[in-house]
């Protein structure tokens, strides 16, 4: 019998700031945060717009 094999491996990703949310606010903030130099990655719930 074969052991069974679990692939370890993760994806990680490198970001300085997770903006949770793509309503108004949260698209300004990161917005103003990427033209100071952030590395910005915003998250929805929703997959498009509304």
């Amino acid at each position: 019998m074969a052991a069974d094999h679990q692939d370890t491996t993760q994806d990680t990703l490198s970001t300085d700031v997770l903006v949770v949310g793509a309503g108004p606010a949260g698209l300004m903030l990161a917005c103003e945060l990427r033209l100071g130099g952030a590395e910005v990655l915003v998250l929805d719930q929703r997959p498009g717009p509304t």
